[in-house]
């Protein structure tokens, strides 16, 4: 019943919803090259809209004798400087597209982590690409669409959907329980352990440190909780100490992922923990040296274009 009211409400929210996650889900078996040219033909579209409707992208390609149709494959982006936060401070108005009256989209903002959170706005139909990702991801460790999970974090979580009644359908509809990292003193942490031990869920998905804070507090306190199938960890750096400690006290696996939503970037840890799996449907994710030139061996930046 949890499942068939779980994709009711995200039929409803956003329609097609079904058809692309079963989409993404048949992705991850597609090789390599045919991905990487899904990439190719939807970085054409983007630059083709860029071109059309993006002032400060028409003047940029014109400056740089350039067409849409020169962009063929992903290392065409090299032509393109790197776009900056201070580039587009300077030139917001040249961002905004001439057709944004007719589209659907969410105002959003970064987290901050860098400094200041910064604005952006994301379309409705990227913010269900998102979702589709982040189950996707799950589902390496098993999970399925509905599955008890309980959330860990902040707003970038969805912790701030409004008021409390707003906050209670979220719960329902998509059987979850969402505690703030924000309010993590005795009494919280308290309720949180008899929160989970009610809900029993399958799976627990919140900030590293968070949850890690949360696990050494149940131990030196001998409190048991109900073990989840997994953990899933984001936003914040997962070290291995901590990743010991939330396996020890969850007594299950702990799989970290990699999140950059204003790029569109998203990259999941599966039960081999051999690395990531890196999302390709929404963005474009590129490794560079310190010259801005692609590279797949060694270390280096990542760049994100979203797509």
């Amino acid at each position: 019943m949890a499942g068939v009211m779980f994709r009711l409400a995200h039929q409803l929210i956003y329609p097609g919803f079904m058809d692309h996650y079963r989409r993404l889900m048949k992705n991850q078996f597609r090789s390599r090259e045919e991905l990487v040219g899904d990439q190719a033909s939807s970085l054409r579209a983007l630059m083709m809209f860029a071109y059309d409707k993006v002032p400060y992208y028409h003047d940029l390609l014109k400056e740089r004798n350039l067409r849409p149709d020169d962009f063929r494959t992903i290392g065409d982006l090299e032509r393109l400087p790197v776009l900056t936060k201070d580039v587009i401070k300077a030139n917001c108005d040249a961002f905004v597209p001439s057709d944004l009256a007719t589209r659907r989209y969410e105002r959003k903002a970064t987290g901050g982590s860098t400094g200041t959170p910064f604005p952006y706005r994301m379309s409705r139909y990227d913010k269900m690409l998102s979702m589709c990702h982040l189950y996707r991801g799950w589902s390496y460790a098993g999970y399925q669409l509905g599955d008890r999970t309980v959330f860990m974090g902040g707003s970038s979580l969805t912790m701030g959907v409004g008021s409390s009644a707003t906050r209670h359908v979220h719960e329902v509809v998509k059987n979850i329980r969402m505690l703030s990292s924000f309010d993590m003193d005795e009494a919280h942490m308290r309720s949180y352990a008899d929160s989970i031990n009610r809900f029993t869920p399958k799976f627990m998905f919140g900030y590293a440190s968070s949850i890690y804070f949360f696990s050494k507090w149940l131990k030196e306190n001998n409190v048991q909780v109900k073990s989840p199938v997994a953990v899933f960890t984001t936003a914040e750096k997962l070290f291995p100490e901590a990743r010991k400690g939330i396996e020890d006290v969850f007594r299950c696996e702990v799989l970290d992922t990699y999140g950059l939503n204003d790029g569109g970037v998203s990259a999941f840890e599966c039960l081999e923990h051999r690395g990531m799996h890196v999302d390709t449907e929404r963005a474009i994710m590129e490794v560079v040296d310190p010259e801005g030139h692609q590279t797949s061996k060694g270390e280096g930046r990542i760049l994100a274009t979203s797509l």
